[in-house]
């Protein structure tokens, strides 16, 4: 290593920026399980590859949704903790941040968060502890990590007293307990954060596997996060900068959907006080996801290539013409096979995921209640008739009645 690079790693510490793991998680009834083991394989490899040529990572910031579910499975809790001993033999001086979120139980994410703190393995569970940070101390260099788990309503309150609800206000109140207890204390540290929630940083891209929120309700300013030196986030499955070159998604390590690409990374970050430099380290999935178009003859008939044969594999018939158990008469030729459907003709709207088609409805109808609900129903029936029964005028009507009771209430 030269000089000029040696005296510029001894001034900023390595963060390793992930998220999303989503451990259990299965595609079409199809366990992830092995893709997700390949994936932990890759990051102690690449941790390992750091640690050899002298420049090794401070910290590795897993920034909420470790599991797929409120209660993983015990093959997931396994592999999670099959990864953190690895991790823990091969690196014992890394610092490991785990913070749960949306898709994670809190409670059961922090068992034994106490002994596994002594071991520089630190989950936060309580967002009122999120003005504590952890000390990483690394060559010489030292910087204060915050974390801030997925904020629920209620977990916070303000300097009044009052108890806050939406995730807005309650991001705004932990990143000022942050500040406030960082410039008293901390001062001369860089100023890190973990946190799992959604922005509204310019130019943020969903995928298609997001749990995505209604409307604009649950976004939170990315203004919160300024006077952070790094801000690691969680919950969006796209990489992508938020509009500030300190404030980043790592987006999920692996595809969960066939409307991701399959370029998916984690985030190699150097912090120092007011500067951080994102560098992506791709990751290549144990299986590809590939979507297909085409004729069901085409896809009968012809050769399949090696590198689609260890995918999995999505088709989108074109013919319109309806087949008798077409997944069965395709699977000999696509072993991978978990998906496969029909294409509309354009204009039925019918061919897109429901996740596009809800994206439809919520641009087209704003904040029209009864515009979302014609659109919704004209999706599922078309031009029926039936559109026009009073019962459906009945149904409409009390559609918006509940939409802005509920809309009312979240704003309390």
């Amino acid at each position: 290593m030269d000089f000029c690079r040696l005296l510029r790693y001894s001034r900023e510490m390595l963060f390793l920026h992930t998220s999303d793991w989503h451990l259990g998680k299965s595609l079409y009834e199809t366990s992830l399980l092995e893709d997700q083991r390949f994936f932990l394989g890759q990051l102690t490899e690449h941790m390992q590859r750091q640690e050899e040529s002298g420049e090794p990572y401070s910290a590795l910031i897993v920034a909420g949704d470790i599991y797929d579910k409120a209660v993983p499975g015990p093959e997931a809790v396994s592999l999670l903790s099959s990864f953190l001993s690895e991790v823990k033999c091969t690196f014992p001086r890394l610092h490991v941040f785990l913070i749960p979120g949306n898709h994670d139980s809190a409670a059961r994410l922090s068992f034994a968060a106490d002994i596994l703190a002594s071991q520089n393995i630190h989950i936060a569970a309580d967002a009122r502890r999120c003005d504590i940070p952890v000390i990483v101390e690394s060559n010489g260099e030292r910087a204060a990590v915050y974390q801030i788990p997925f904020l629920t309503p209620l977990c916070l309150s303000s300097s009044s007293g009052a108890m806050l609800r939406r995730q807005d206000e309650l991001a705004g109140e932990a990143c000022e307990r942050i500040l406030a207890r960082h410039r008293e204390q901390f001062g001369n540290l860089p100023c890190v954060a973990a946190a799992h929630l959604f922005t509204d940083g310019s130019g943020i891209e969903l995928s298609g596997s997001e749990s995505g929120f209604a409307g604009n309700v649950e976004k939170v300013s990315v203004s919160h996060f300024r006077g952070f030196d790094y801000v690691a986030l969680g919950h969006i499955h796209r990489k992508q900068s938020c509009g500030s070159s300190s404030v980043w998604y790592s987006g999920s390590p692996l595809p969960y959907s066939f409307g991701e690409q399959n370029d998916k990374s984690v985030l190699r970050v150097s912090v120092s006080a007011g500067h951080a430099e994102v560098e992506p380290v791709g990751i290549r999935p144990l299986h590809p996801l590939v979507r297909l178009e085409g004729t069901f003859d085409s896809f009968l008939n012809a050769a399949v290539s090696d590198a689609v044969r260890n995918s999995y594999v999505e088709i989108v018939c074109t013919d319109g013409l309806e087949h008798e158990h077409p997944a069965e008469l395709l699977r000999p030729r696509f072993a991978n096979l978990l998906s496969f459907r029909m294409k509309r003709p354009e204009g039925e709207g019918l061919n897109r995921t429901i996740e596009e088609r809800r994206k439809v409805v919520e641009n087209l109808a704003a904040d029209d209640y009864g515009v979302a609900f014609e659109l919704f129903m004209k999706e599922l029936y078309g031009d029926s008739g039936e559109l026009d029964s009073q019962l459906y005028k009945d149904e409409k009507a009390l559609f918006e009645q509940i939409a802005r009771e509920a809309v009312l209430e979240e704003l309390k």
